[in-house]
């Protein structure tokens, strides 16, 4: 993600100052002072995926030659250090034979495209405070989006429809929380799995409407395409999985007010203490293990 977000940040930059003649009514070379020393404010703060197709089309005219004289020695450093973690991730997969350091035969690779709608429901309980504060103007973009949301129900549906995987162990394993979510909610009803698509297509929105303010192509797009590798190729539903990709959402979001800080720290609160009484006080046997077990995320 953050590889991608660099050299895509790199090219839609370099294509706006080469790329355009007239960036500031005046006519730029390469020797331009905005050229050499890049001010960014004749820049956009924040770019579209229309900016993604300009940038694209700009350096595959010019065998993307100018986008090098952008760079800079930091961009350098980050690029090398990412470079370097992904080839020795290759290395890692190739000589390890699987991803998984454990039991790679209960992990293999699948794809499960609702574990990002389940994603949205991680938002939607641990953002309350940004889904509440963005309450009104969520219902708003939906209304303004008759036809985008039932289309995007439509893809919901088919995907629950067709390919929500069960992992044996979310059916076993009665110490974690997904456990009892499935067993009592969508393992329980036929129609579970559908009637919670209106709610995945709500979230989908609250959260694009706590993103779309101050968040830029060059993030947006190389943070989809890793949540998907993260979370839409493994069968098994850990509430675990989603918290890095949430914390970087969460940075992400519009700066919120003081009162929605508090709200979500007193949130925060009550859910520590909940999780902590539940540990402590709900001991499950196992008829093959001599000591209690407890519940946990």
């Amino acid at each position: 993600m953050v590889f991608g977000h660099k050299i895509l940040d790199i090219l839609i930059r370099s294509s706006r100052v080469f790329g355009n003649r007239y960036l500031t009514n005046t006519t730029l070379s390469k020797r331009s002072l905005i050229a050499r020393d890049i001010d960014a404010s004749k820049l956009k703060r924040y770019y579209g995926i229309s900016d993604v197709y300009i940038a694209l089309k700009y350096h595959l005219s010019t065998f993307f030659t100018t986008s090098f004289q952008f760079i800079t020695v930091m961009d350098w450093f980050v690029i090398i250090q990412q470079l370097t973690i992904m080839i020795l991730f290759v290395v890692f997969v190739y000589l390890n034979g699987s991803i998984v350091v454990g039991d790679k035969d209960s992990h293999t690779a699948t794809l499960h495209l609702p574990q990002l709608l389940y994603f949205l429901l991680f938002y939607g309980v641990f953002g309350i405070p940004y889904v509440l504060m963005k309450l009104m103007s969520t219902l708003k973009l939906l209304f303004r989006n008759k036809l985008l949301s039932v289309l995007i129900a439509g893809v919901f549906l088919f995907a629950v429809h067709y390919n929500t995987e069960v992992h044996p162990y979310i059916l076993a394993d009665n110490r974690h929380y997904t456990f009892y979510i499935w067993n009592r909610w969508y393992g329980k009803y036929d129609y579970a799995k559908y009637a919670t698509v209106p709610l995945y297509v709500f979230l989908l929105f609250s959260l694009y409407d706590n993103l779309k303010d101050q968040n830029c192509i060059s993030f947006l797009l190389p943070y989809s395409m890793s949540l998907f590798l993260a979370l839409a190729l493994q069968r098994l539903v850990e509430i675990r999985y989603f918290l890095i990709p949430y914390i970087i959402l969460r940075l992400r979001f519009v700066r919120p007010s003081l009162e929605t800080v508090l709200l979500e720290f007193v949130w925060y609160v009550i859910l520590n203490v909940i999780t902590f009484y539940i540990f402590f006080t709900k001991e499950i046997v196992w008829s093959d293990f001599s000591e209690f077990q407890r519940i946990i995320w």
